[in-house]
């Protein structure tokens, strides 16, 4: 059983940290739909959900709502700089910026 589980521990700068780029992958992979950032989010915090009901079976850890809670911000962030990157967006004189990707083969 967990003991302590403090909201500043290092462990969830690392949850947040590695769901990031989970969110971001499932924003990019949901780019075409109405809500690629909810869906992105969802998508980046499944493997953080997978780990703690992993870890609610081990005598040693258990399930943290707090290190899902830094698993669901992470991908939150990772689903909405993607999103953003993605997208084109306006700048003060109107111009359009944005990415783009072109590759043949």
């Amino acid at each position: 059983m967990q003991t302590s589980d403090s909201w500043t521990g290092s462990d969830k700068l690392a949850h947040f940290a590695a769901s990031t780029p989970f969110g971001a992958l499932g924003a990019y992979f949901t780019r075409d739909t109405a809500h690629p950032v909810v869906y992105g989010t969802l998508i980046g915090t499944a493997p953080g959900l997978a780990k703690e009901i992993f870890d609610g079976t081990c005598p040693s850890a258990g399930f943290s709502y707090k290190d899902l809670t830094a698993d669901v911000l992470g991908a939150l962030v990772g689903a909405s700089l993607a999103h953003w990157a993605i997208t084109y967006h306006r700048d003060s004189r109107g111009t359009l910026v944005g990415l783009a990707y072109s590759d043949r083969f």
